[in-house]
This record gives structure tokens, sequence and C-alpha cells, in this order.
């Protein structure tokens, strides 16, 4: 019935006021009253009065149901009074008992049908409310996703322009470098590491196993004769401690390769390998070059003293022998306590312990030679050139025995005055 209903009112549904239908209302009932007179009792007259309670579903109230359903009642009882007489007695009381059965049953079913349409109209609010609230949830939580994808892409945008600064700049240096992690994994290694350790580029990739490059080098020889396997397992096992580490590797084209290694936090190791084959040769120039001045230096008969600031560096041989002093003496000591214990003071000290040049000064050493002698001394002092500048000056004092000289000096004075 109440889908009888519905579908009846969701096709004559009118478009009026509630004033304009309860005008309508009256006119309905005004017809059926008049219909209703105008028959006698014996026919069913009643029952058009149903349409006045039905009319009432679309008033805003179901008060107005009530009082259809009422107004029809009463209208019923009128026809009953006022009608034609006619029809059997039991009929007509049947028939019109009928129609008031009828008014009031739609009547209870209307009610019915509005406290349901009330109640369907609160949960459709409540669910349209829900659903607003949960469409505004859902849009703010679209907005925090999208925010938080855009924010992850700039991320990532940023992340890839360093990585490939960095990757640039990794490729770019003279140093070979590379990063294992703490499975012993190549985790990252630049260009510079492959081309100084001659690994072939199409073999070895990032996140490749420690272990390949190592096997790869035992195999060509790189760390001497002996077993690859073993040669292999006994690196692996000292890469496994995560230790720092230094040393030179000598290739077998004379590539002298220096290695330098560090732990880094979590695990792992970061490696560099810098070709250094130049400053070894180098190195050996300065010492082959060294050993020759020293040489030189030995055959040398007048004193030399090497200093550096106001302390001594090295003297020669002929030093140590001029005033007897040992080497573990002389190197080391200060220059003023030097120069006091051979002797010489004054301004030739003062000089000397200023950094001025000192050249053909001659002075008296008060230091007894052999036999009570003393010996008679010239000193000239020069700066070594640097071609660095640096915070304490080198220089060098050149001293020579003249007691010979100054002897005959002295005698050929004596000779003039007699």
């Amino acid at each position: 019935m109440s889908d009888l209903v519905r579908i009846l009112g969701s096709l004559i549904r009118p478009r009026l006021s509630t004033g304009g239908l309860v005008v309508v209302i009256a006119v309905v009932a005004a017809v059926i009253l008049a219909v209703d007179l105008s028959l006698p009792l014996g026919v069913a007259g009643g029952v058009p009065y149903v349409a006045l309670v039905l009319l009432g579903m679309w008033l805003p109230s179901r008060r107005y149901i009530l009082v259809l359903a009422g107004v029809g009642t009463a209208l019923i009882v009128v026809g009953y009074v006022f009608s034609p007489a006619g029809g059997i007695s039991w009929v007509v009381f049947t028939n019109r008992g009928l129609a008031l059965f009828a008014i009031w049953m739609v009547a209870i079913l209307l009610l019915h049908h509005k406290r349901a349409e009330k109640q369907i109209r609160g949960l459709n609010a409540e669910l349209e409310q829900r659903v607003e609230e949960r469409t505004a949830e859902l849009r703010q939580a679209n907005q925090a996703l999208r925010d938080e994808i855009a924010e992850r892409k700039r991320a990532e945008m940023e992340l890839a322009e360093k990585s490939a600064l960095l990757e640039a700049t990794l490729n770019n240096v003279d140093q070979g470098i590379s990063l294992v992690d703490a499975d012993l994994n190549a985790a990252a290694f630049n260009r510079r590491f492959l081309e100084l350790l001659e690994f072939p580029p199409e073999r070895f990739r990032p996140g490749d196993p420690f272990e390949a490059f190592i096997r790869y080098n035992a195999e060509r020889g790189e760390y001497g004769p002996g077993d690859v396997e073993a040669l292999t397992r006994e690196r692996v096992e000292l890469a496994k401690r995560f230790e720092p580490h230094r040393f030179e590797r000598v290739r077998h084209d004379g590539t002298v390769i220096e290695i330098r290694g560090n732990p880094v936090p979590g695990g792992g190791f970061v490696t560099t390998y810098t070709d250094i084959t130049e400053r070894k040769r180098l190195d050996e120039e300065v010492r082959q070059r060294r050993k020759f001045v020293e040489r030189i230096v030995a055959t040398v008969p007048s004193g030399l003293l090497v200093r550096k600031g106001r302390a001594v560096l090295s003297v020669n041989l002929a030093f140590r022998r001029m005033f007897g002093i040992a080497p573990e003496e002389a190197e080391g000591a200060p220059l003023a306590e030097l120069l006091d214990r051979i002797g010489i003071s004054g301004d030739a000290a003062a000089a000397i312990l200023a950094g001025e040049a000192v050249s053909g000064m001659e002075v008296e050493c008060d230091v007894p030679g052999k036999a009570g002698k003393w010996l008679w001394l010239t000193s000239s002092g020069m700066e070594i050139e640097e071609e660095e500048e640096e915070e304490e000056e080198e220089g060098l004092l050149t001293l020579s025995d003249i007691t010979d000289r100054k002897r005959a000096e002295e005698v050929l004075r004596e000779s003039e005055e007699r």
C-alpha cells in the first residue's frame, strides 16, 4: 500500500502550496458530498471520501491526515443522513461502515508512511552530512597525499640532481674512489677507479660483490704468485674487519698506487686510490741528489752548519772535526748554545742569530785546540732560497780555519816592528 501511495504520489504530486492544496481538497470534498447526496443510500457513495485522506499525504504535517479522516467521517455521516432513502438497511450500514474502515485504514497507513518518510529524511540528512564530512576528509586526505607526492617528487628531483652532481664530481677527480657496504658489495665507484686498476667497465657494475674485484686481481697476478682462491679468501677476510688501512701497490707496469681505506658508520669502508708514480720518482731523485750533495759536503774542508730559524739542522764532518762535536750533540740543538760552545759571540753571534748575512767576518773563537792551540776562524752566512715561503727561514753558516794565516800575519807584523 505504501509503495502504491509513493508511486501515485510521484505521478500526480501537485505543484501547489499548502494553501492551494487545502482549497483543492475542499473542492474535492464538496464534489464528493454533492455526488453522495444525489445518490440513494443503497449506493456505496461513502468510498470516494478516501480520496480526501489520500490528498492529505501531500500536506506538510501528519495532523492534516487525521483532520481529513475526521472530515471524511463527518461527511459520510452527513451523506447517510441527507441522502435519498433506498436500499436495504444492513447493506447501507455495511457500505458506510466499510467506507469508514477504508478511510481510517488509509489514514493509519499514511500516518505510518509519513513517519517512515520523516525517518528516511532524517536518515538521508544524516547520511548526507556523513557523506559530506567523509568527502571533506577524503578531500583533505587527497590534498595531503597530492602534497606529499609533490614533495616526494621534488625531493627525488633534488636527490637526482645532487646524485648527478656527485657522480660528475667523482668522475672528474684524479683519484679512484670506491665505497663498499656492510655486506661487502661495491655500492659505488667512479670512473678513475676502473682506469687506475684497469678493471673492464663492461664487466663490473655498482652492486657487484667486492670479492669479484679481488678475484679478478688475483687471476691476473696483482697480488703476486699463489693460489687464486687462497689469495682471494685472505683479502676478503681482511676486508671483513673494516679497519683503516694505508699501503702502496706497485703494479706490473711500474705504476705505484697509494691505497687508503677508512670505515664508515653502519659498516663498510670508503677507499681512495692515488697514482703516486711521479711523486715516487721525484722522491727518488731528491734522495739521490741529497746523497750526492752529502758526499760533496762531506769532502768540503770548510765547516758547514745548516740552521732553520734558531735551531741547528745539521753540520758536516769538517765542522765536527774542527770543534770536536758529535752529530747528536749538534743536530737539533739551539743555535745560540752551539755558537756559545764553539766560541762565537758578540756582533758575529748576534748577526747570525738575527738571520743577517755575515760575509768575510774574522772572529776569534775561544775554543782550545789540540795542545792548547787557539783557532782563528772566518765565517760567512747566507740564506737558502726556497720555492715556498716558510715560517722559519733556513740558512747556511760556513767556517774556515785560518789559524795558520793569522799566525803568519802575526809573525810578519812582529818582524816588521823590529
